[in-house]
This record gives structure tokens, sequence and C-alpha cells, in this order.
């Protein structure tokens, strides 16, 4: 609820009551006064024997404003031409108990007031009077505009004290939401002129987010250093150990025995060290708002050059990869560096968990929405349960927390983000009777199909 409507049901919660007990208290003053001008009235009228008519006639010819009626103790009208009116039924139970009863008489004008007097030492015709007083003309018409004049002024006087303050309330809230989407420069200023409370509520905004923008501004340029000095090294890391691959695999050819052992560690050790350079690299373009250089790219070379690179990780885990890919060119937009570490990643997923003498199959493939690339190997696995979580940063499945406890569990997440930033789904499902398969869809360029 806004504080303006809220300003408006408070109001009329606090003007209603009052116009009410203001109109209860003139309404008890109002028939406080007829009251008394009736038994004065009564007090003075002399009822004789043969009755007497109505009290204090007007001129012209116009009604009284004040009727006395006598009665007999049957309640029968005493008036010479008996053309009283009927006594009221709830002041009759009145005077079966006391000698005074007074109540309202309901009209056209609006409601009067009667009291009926029984006459003590009367004898003959005459021994109740019923006294009755008209409304003057007007009357609950004038009630009722005081009652709303009462309303009206309440209401107005509390719209022209707070309306302004609601008002000044609203232009700072618009400040406010305006301001986080501007810099520290072009954001509107949020200083309100005066000396109420909502111009010192918006001197500590401008406190508090000259603060926030400092303190923004402080961790956007360490997350820019981080992200240079992590681009920065894996470019000068990548060279050097692109060479130490390279001779690792020539070294493998010519070594045998317990020597080859240790160089076939050696290497999947390298190879590790290159994908977890280029994994950091890849967040660190995808974290950093880094635009993207996203063109048409045919993904028959990517899944051939992804290949090549992990056949010597292949071998030296005594892994079988095998792969296929269409005749036709397979043509989708996407940004080439990440694309080729994206599929990577799938790639070095299933080799590294598997087991020597496994197998892994990259299969990419046409279909009527665009393509899909499925990289299935038939190691370990992971749970059911692990499934839906595999593409979050930081999880590692139980499996490969067992069979390699220094990963980071960052290439599956990155090949999600690259995926989704590309316009691509990636989804994981279990093989039977083991293994993991990983599979990548996506639209084909318009182009090329």
């Amino acid at each position: 609820m806004s504080l303006r409507t809220r300003l408006i049901l408070t109001t009329l919660a606090v003007a209603v009551p009052l116009a009410g007990v203001l109109f209860l208290l003139a309404e008890r003053t109002r028939s406080a006064d007829m009251d008394a001008t009736i038994d004065r009235l009564l007090e003075s009228s002399d009822c004789g024997p043969g009755g007497q008519g109505p009290a204090g006639g007007g001129p012209g010819g116009r009604r009284p404003p004040v009727e006395v009626h006598p009665y007999t103790a049957d309640f029968v009208s005493s008036r010479p031409d008996g053309r009283g009116p009927a006594f009221p039924s709830d002041l009759r139970a009145q005077l079966a108990i006391v000698d005074r009863a007074a109540g309202t008489w309901s009209m056209s004008e609006g409601r009067g007031r009667q009291i009926a007097l029984r006459l003590p030492d009367q004898t003959g015709r005459c021994q109740i009077l019923l006294g009755r007083m008209r409304p003057r003309p007007g009357e609950l018409r004038e009630q009722l505009i005081g009652l709303g004049s009462v309303v009206l002024v309440v209401f107005l006087a509390v719209t022209l004290a707070a309306g302004p303050t609601v008002a000044r309330i609203h232009q700072l809230a618009e400040h406010v939401r305006r301001s986080p989407a501007t810099s520290t420069a072009d954001a509107p200023s949020l200083t309100l002129r005066g000396n109420d409370e909502v111009a010192a509520l918006s001197s500590a905004f401008v406190e508090a987010r000259h603060a926030v923008r400092t303190h923004l501004d402080e961790v956007e340029a360490r997350e820019r250093a981080l992200r240079e000095f992590v681009a920065n090294t894996t470019h000068d890391i990548a060279i050097p150990l692109t060479v130490l691959q390279t001779d690792l695999s020539a070294l493998e050819d010519t070594t045998a025995g317990a020597q080859a052992h240790h160089v076939r560690s050696a290497m999947r050790e390298a190879h590790y060290m290159g994908s977890l350079l280029r994994n950091l690299a890849a967040a660190s373009r995808l974290d950093g708002g880094v635009a993207l250089d996203l063109r048409p790219l045919d993904l028959n070379a990517v899944v051939e050059r992804v290949i090549a690179r992990h056949q010597p990780l292949a071998r030296a885990s005594g892994v079988d990869l095998n792969m296929a890919v269409p005749t036709a060119p397979t043509i989708g937009t996407a940004d080439a560096t990440l694309a080729e570490q994206a599929i990577g990643n799938l790639v070095d997923n299933a080799v590294r968990y598997n087991t020597s003498g496994g197998h892994v199959a990259v299969v990419l493939d046409h279909t009527p929405e665009g393509f899909i690339l499925r990289v299935s190997d038939d190691g370990a696995g992971v749970d059911e349960a692990e499934l839906p979580l595999l593409a979050t940063r930081r999880f590692r499945g139980g499996a490969a927390r067992s069979r390699r406890p220094d990963g980071q569990g960052l290439g599956l997440a990155i090949t999600a983000e690259a995926a989704a930033t590309f316009g691509w789904h990636l989804t994981f499902a279990a093989n039977s009777p083991t293994g993991l398969t990983c599979a990548i869809t996506g639209a084909m360029d318009a182009a090329t199909r």
C-alpha cells in the first residue's frame, strides 16, 4: 500500500468517527433543549375537564413547532373533536412504570422529540399530556452539511500538511531508483532543498551512494586487474606449455618400459595444466562482460581440432578416442575460442575420468532443428541425483573427487555458460551400464541449412 493511499485511509478513519461524535453531541444537546422546551410548555398547560387542543399556534395557520395533546387514563384523546394522534406505544410502556416518558418522533422533516407526562391530582378526561416538538425546517440538511464539512476540513488539513512531504518522498524515491543505472557523474542529484527530515534523508542517500560507488569502483578495478593478470598469465604460460606437451608426445614414441609410464604421467599433468589455464581464461571472459566475437563457425573443424589436441592425453590414459562428423559443414554462430574450449571440456572430462581400456565417442550430427553434439564415455559416470548439478561451478561428483582430488569443478560449468551465451543447450544423461553422455544442441546458420 502506497503512502498516499495510507494517508487517505487514515484521514477518513479519523474524520468519519470525529464527525460521528460531533453529530451525537449535537443531537444530544438538541434533544436536551427540545425536552426543556416541551417540559416548560407542559408545566404551563391548563388541562381542564374538557381537554385542550394544540398549543403555540403560529401565524398564518402554520402548524406550531410544539403541540400539546390531552389524553385520558386509558390513553384516549380528550380533545373536543377527538382528533388527537394515537398515543405512542413506547411512551405508553414507559408510563406504566414512571410518570414521565420521553422519546423521538419520526417525520418527513427529520426526528422530533415527544414527552408524555402523567398529571397528579387530575380528574375527568385530562389525565395525561403528550407534548411534541417538530424539528426546525431544514435541520436535517444542515446537520448533514455540517458533518460533510467536518470530514472535508479534516481531509484538506491533512492533505495540505502531508501532501508536499509525500510528493518530496516520491521525488527522492525516483532519483534513488534511477541512480544505480548511472555513473556518479551522470547520476541525478539526490539533494532536496529544505530543512525537514526528507532533506536530511536525501543527504544521507547522497553520502551512502558515494560510499557504495567508491567501493564498487575499487572492486571493479581489482576485478579488472585480476582478469588482465589471468589473461596475460594464460598467454605467457600457454606457449611453453604447448611446447612441453609436444616434446612429451614425441618422447613417448621413443621411450619404453618404466620410463614410458613417467612420460605418460607427465603428459597427463601437462594437459591438465593447459586445460585449467584455458578454463581460467574462459571464466575471465564470461565473468568480465567482455564482448564476444560471435560469427558463423564450422563446428566440424572445431571438433576435429579438439580431438587432435586430446589424442595424446587419450593415448597416455589408455582410452580409445573416436569421432564422427557430417560430410556437410555444420555452421553455428559462436565465439571460436570459447566454443573450442566448451567442446574441449566435454572431451577432456570424458577422457580424464575414464579408465584404462575405456572408450570415448564424439559424434556431431545434423537435426531438423539444427545440430547435436554428443560426447559419450563408458567410465564410472555420476549418480542420477548429481546430473542436474554438473553444470554448477565448483561442484564435483563423488567419482570425480575420488579420481582427481585436485580438480576445480570449472569445466562443465564453463561449457554450460558458454553454450547459453551462444543460444545452445547442454544436457547430461547416464549411459547403461556405466558412463555419461553430454549433449549440446543448437541452431545452425540459416544460410547453410
